[in-house]
Order: structure tokens, then C-alpha cells, then sequence
């Protein structure tokens, strides 16, 4: 990464009064290149050129049975994620810059902020097999003891609105955790008893250009439609929390074989604080 696109990751970013508002009153807002445009087409381009091998996705879910998913296919349609730890080091360096940083610690509105984990979603055409982003929220599969993080989710390319980027369902961060979703087990779940119940009204698809992002608190209900495009769908996702947040012990494909204590801070070395000022 060249030293002028470096500069322009240490900057800071301050939010307009009506975007911060739009947050906390619908759970979900949207910020124009939270990273510089020309950083999020080098991570599209670094990403590109990895080696097959290296490109392996993983499933959200290593452990079937204790993590409330089955073995069906029709998940992996979703998308799939490279975690941060088969990427190169630019992307370290995007996620956890101030730039970054000062946009959660803004929305967040605490002292520190830390990153709890960032991965890379792929969502393959329709044509190649991809599929819909069934509705969800995040904060029932993180082992953490508050709800209030939030995800950032950035365009690695342009992209528009038929290419499935996320949609939200506003106001849904109050209706406190609804569990996780087990659509693909074909069993009960309390999203789509909800979905049904309320006659829930999803935002419209964003068209995003490069480095452009949109960011959900934990409870947002979100999910993405199908990859209508002929390119694969790139976002980098990284979920920030307040560094008071506690580890619950709850099952986590990033915990789980962690040395992490319960009920203590999620230690620095493995889970960073973000400059932010």
C-alpha cells in the first residue's frame, strides 16, 4: 500500500448530525467512502490475486449442532466469508485504521473502541449459484455480554443495487435479541415469526461505490437479495464493539479454542483497540 493511500487511512472522519441520528433511530445508516476509494479497489485487487488455496471460504459455523446451523448447502449460497487471518495485510491495516475508527467510536459513543472480528463476504451471481441473505442479527452469534456493536460493511468495487447489498429492516435494534435463526433446519425461528407478525418493511438495496459503507448496530435485522449482476459481490464486513464488553463463553466460530477468560475483557493482543482520534 503506497504511502499517500496509508495518509489518507490515518485521517479522521466527523458525521454529519442527521447521520449519527439516522443511526440510533433506525439502527442502520450509511457513510460515503469510510475508506478512501482508491484503498477499497487495491483490497478488491489483492483479494482477486490471491491463490485458490488461499481464497478457501470458510462456514460461519465450525461446530453444526452447537452453533444452530446443519450441514445444507443452501447456507453456503448466502455467501461465503474469508476471515481476516487469510488476508493480506492491507486489509488489517484498513479495519483498524482512524479513520475507521473514528466513525464506530462516534456511533458508539464510548471511550475505546476494540475490533471483535473482520471477514470478507462473497456473494456469488445468481448464475453462479448464489442465493439470498436470509434476514438476521448478529448479536445472538457473538460472545459478548452487551448488546450496541456494530458492523461496518464496505464496498470493495462498485456496486449497485442489483449486485445484493444489504438491506435493513429499520428500528429492529429495540426489539432485543430474537435468537439465532435456523431457517436452514427448517425449524422454528423468532425472525421469521416476527417477519410474519409484523409485515416487516425492508430497506431498499443500496447502490455503494467503492469504500462507501453502510453500518447496523448488533439487533439490526439485515439480510441481502440475490447477486443479479455477472461479478461476484466483495464487502468487507468488521464488527467494532466497546472495549468494556465481557466474553460470555457462548459458542463463536472466532472464540471457540481462544485462551479467553469468562466474564473478562476480551484481551488486547488478540481483539485490538482502534485509534480513533
Amino acid at each position: 500500500m503506497t504511502p499517500t493511500l496509508m495518509s489518507g487511512l490515518d485521517e479522521t472522519i466527523t458525521l454529519s448530525a442527521d447521520t449519527v441520528e439516522h443511526y440510533h433511530e433506525h439502527g442502520w445508516t450509511r457513510v460515503n467512502e469510510v475508506i478512501p476509494r482508491e484503498v477499497a479497489l487495491l483490497l478488491r485487487e489483492r483479494f482477486l490475486s490471491l491463490e485458490p488455496e488461499d481464497k478457501a471460504a470458510e462456514l460461519e459455523a465450525l461446530d453444526i449442532e452447537k452453533q444452530n446451523y446443519t450441514s445444507d448447502p443452501e447456507y453456503r449460497k448466502q455467501h461465503l466469508i474469508h476471515r481476516e487471518n487469510s488476508l493480506t495485510e492491507e486489509f488489517t491495516r484498513a479495519t483498524r485504521c482512524r479513520r475507521v475508527g473514528s466513525v464506530v467510536r462516534r456511533l458508539l459513543d464510548v471511550p475505546e473502541v476494540q475490533l471483535f472480528r473482520t471477514s470478507l463476504f462473497e456473494k456469488k451471481p445468481e448464475s453462479g449459484g448464489g442465493g439470498v441473505t436470509t434476514l438476521h442479527q448478529d448479536y445472538p452469534y457473538i460472545p459478548v455480554d452487551r448488546s450496541g456493536s456494530l458492523t461496518i460493511w464496505i464496498a470493495l468495487g462498485d456496486l449497485p443495487a442489483e449486485t445484493g447489498t444489504l438491506q435493513f429492516v429499520s428500528g429492529t435494534h429495540r426489539e432485543g435479541s430474537l435468537g439465532r435463526d435456523r431457517t436452514f433446519i427448517k425449524g422454528y425461528d423468532r425472525v421469521t415469526e416476527m417477519e410474519r407478525k409484523l409485515d416487516w418493511k425492508v430497506s431498499p438495496a443500496p447502490s455503494l461505490r467503492a469504500g462507501d459503507a453502510t453500518i447496523h448496530h448488533d439487533l439490526t435485522v439485515h439480510g441481502a437479495g440475490i447477486n443479479a449482476s455477472s461479478d461476484t459481490r466483495l464487502g468487507l464486513a468488521t464488527l467494532y464493539m466497546d472495549s468494556r464488553c465481557l466474553f460470555t463463553g457462548a459458542p463463536s466460530a472466532v472464540t471457540d479454542g481462544m485462551p479467553l477468560q469468562l466474564n473478562t475483557a476480551f484481551p488486547t493482543t488478540l481483539f485490538p483497540i482502534v485509534p480513533s482520534v
